[in-house]
């Protein structure tokens, strides 16, 4: 198997999750797979991976590869971020540390994916085996690692345990100021160095923060010192007690800092003058590390867990050869054919065949006709159909032609830029399948910049080797359906991300509002006014996003047409009635409830002003001048 794995964080030369790709790329290698370090989704997709596993939950899916997360830090960390939960959600399998970060997956994916995007198996962030000697006991001493980046934690404790024995930490310079006399330097993130090194002491102490004592997640740390046959002290969390009962020492923290130290110091004494004790108790420990929960054995029932899921995904795509037929409307005739055959390359990846393609085509494109007649041979769709239309850069003029051209039982659009993951159809009509009252069912989005801008100003790229990272996509839309949003005119569904069943197409739907612009949020609260919508919990399109093209009608048109488009969009929907019996008159755009529109999850940059506009801003930039500018003064000769 072909497994790429996502350094989350690019930019630090040391970090948990550089070290630990390091560890998995030589395990996998050691089993026969192919492990590689990936940063970016260009680099995924130049590797191609059979799948892609990510570290932390900062990343989200990216790319069209199976992409599978860890879930091993402990949950305060995300519960309460939106961000990270979406994340999360987009992974295609979630693969937690223990029950409670399980229970945690579940229930953000219920009741959509629940059942099939979380794994039953436990993964720990181990070590490999390593052939290392069993310490002397004679010379036992106690080591730290540890980079402080949640503060000075235990801090009191680690100065009672310096008083008593003898302690080596380790770790970034600027985190062991306070602890001279035991501070040794940092450790290379190699791979063995850590573990080599903690050998070398016999005894680690590997505690926590409260946090991951609360989930009961433990660190790596744990399994370092497992893997450099060591003593190790650390909490008595319930995965660790079920698995290795007695051969860990369990430290109660809640106890007096001194009185910790003085019981570490105990267990040491009693195993420098017991040496067959202490390899009794080394040799017990490492039957436990390394039948259940060494990084071999961890990535042995993983790989085993992902190629039975992606079996069965296989075997669900092939029977879906029967069933509903899909019209897919391309709207085209302002961009090169080369932009139109990738879309349609992305169709050709379905892994649901049942697919049509209605060409809704506003003007000549050079080389299209000849394209059309080759794409016919490989009777790859169930038909194709080019229809000419008006143009006149009016957008609704071509969608609504391609909608009246609909006779299968679904249909969706494509626009002629954009692009699908070959999971998309399979995906949101298994929503359908399963729920016989929903009738517009949609995917999240992935947003991939083609201008040579770079989404790289997350915190996660952020970092002491100050890289410029050239990632060019970001998971951009990711919401449950909000009608309230869309009748505020924030537009949080992509208009090539979902699927609807042709049923909806009656003649009031099919009747063409002639809209330069906003035509998808049109008729998706024209639809919302009488039918159910449904988010299908996963992110499976790409939104190629160019900043400066001059085709982007939503930087390229005048503030004026966007604000005639939405007074006809009013005046339209003013006699429909919505949910609650609300006629489109008291509800659009002020919302449900009134109040002001809630954050939008992607922010279009501002239409070009008008010399008008340009005018007024200027006057009232000098108008203002000699009020504010006297201001400064005063304020920057108080600060000095």
């Amino acid at each position: 198997m072909k497994v790429a794995i996502l350094n989350v964080f690019p930019n630090l030369s040391y970090s948990a999750e550089r070290e630990f790709i390091r560890r998995c790329i030589a395990v996998l290698d050691k089993m026969g797979h192919q492990g590689f370090c990936v940063v970016t989704s260009d680099d995924i997709i130049h590797c191609d991976p059979d799948v892609v596993l990510i570290t932390h939950e900062f990343a989200a899916k990216l790319t069209d590869h199976f992409t599978v997360g860890f879930l091993w830090s402990p949950t305060h960390g995300y519960r309460d971020a939106h961000d990270r939960i979406k994340a999360i959600r987009s992974w295609d399998l979630v693969v937690p540390i223990n029950e409670t970060t399980r229970h945690f997956a579940k229930d953000i994916h219920f009741p959509m994916r629940h059942l099939s995007a979380v794994s039953d198996v436990d993964f720990f962030p181990s070590a490999p085996i390593l052939d290392v000697p069993v310490p002397d006991a004679s010379k036992l001493s106690l080591a730290y690692v540890g980079a402080h980046w949640d503060g000075l934690r235990h801090n009191n404790l680690l100065s009672a345990l310096a008083e008593v024995v003898d302690l080596h930490v380790y770790g970034p310079p600027n985190a062991w100021k306070h602890m001279p006399n035991q501070y040794r330097g940092s450790l290379p993130f190699d791979g063995e160095s850590v573990t080599r090194a903690l050998n070398q002491h016999g005894a680690v102490l590997a505690i926590h923060s409260a946090a991951h004592a609360e989930d009961g997640t433990p660190s790596m740390r744990v399994f370092e010192a497992c893997a450099a046959k060591c003593l190790v002290f650390t909490e008595p969390m319930p995965k660790l007690l079920e698995t290795f009962a007695d051969s860990l020492n369990y430290l109660d923290l809640n106890s007096e800092p001194h009185t910790i130290a003085r019981n570490v110091k105990a267990t040491l004494d009693k195993f420098k003058n017991a040496p067959s004790l202490f390899a009794d108790a080394i040799r017990k420990m490492e039957s436990v590390f390394q039948s259940t929960m060494c990084l071999e054995q961890c990535l042995s029932t993983l790989l085993k867990d992902i190629e039975q899921r992606r079996t069965s995904l296989s075997v669900k795509a092939a029977e879906k050869i029967t069933g509903f037929d899909i019209t897919v409307i391309i709207r085209c005739g302002s961009r090169p054919l080369s932009m139109i055959q990738r879309a349609v390359a992305s169709l050709q990846k379905q892994s649901y065949q049942r697919i049509g393609i209605v060409f809704a085509r506003y003007a000549e494109i050079e080389g299209f006709t000849n394209w059309l007649s080759e794409l016919e041979k490989s009777g790859r769709f169930l038909f194709l159909k080019d229809i000419r239309t008006r143009g006149g850069g009016i957008r609704s003029i071509a969608m609504w032609a391609g909608m009246r051209a609909v006779d299968t039982e679904l249909f969706c659009m494509l626009d002629d830029d954009d692009e699908l993951f070959s999971t998309h159809f399979s995906e949101l009509v298994d929503v359908l399948r399963k729920d016989p009252d929903v009738d517009f069912v949609y995917s999240g989005a992935i947003r991939q910049e083609e201008d040579g801008v770079f989404i790289n100003d997350h915190d996660r790229f952020k970092g002491d080797l100050n890289e410029n990272i050239p990632e060019r996509r970001i998971l951009q839309f990711f919401s449950e359906f909000n009608l309230d949003r869309l009748l505020k005119g924030d537009n949080f569904i992509l208009s090539h991300s979902w699927l609807a069943r042709s049923r909806v197409l009656t003649p009031d739907v099919l009747d063409d509002p002639e809209m330069e612009v906003a035509e998808d949020v049109y008729l998706y609260l024209l639809l919302a006014s009488r039918f159910q919508f449904r988010f299908s919990g996963t992110a499976s399109v790409i939104w190629n996003w160019r900043s400066s093209a001059v085709e982007n009608s939503m930087t390229a048109v005048s503030r004026k047409a966007w604000g005639d488009a939405n007074i006809r969009l009013q005046r339209r929907l003013a006699q429909i009635t919505f949910p609650a019996t609300l006629l489109g008159r008291e509800v659009v755009p002020h919302g449900l409830n009134g109040r002001a529109v809630e954050a939008t999850e992607f922010r279009l940059p501002s239409a070009p002003l008008t010399m008008r506009e340009k005018v007024k801003n200027l006057a009232f930039m000098r108008k203002t001048e000699r009020f504010w500018r006297p201001l400064w003064r005063l304020i920057k000769t108080f600060r000095a």
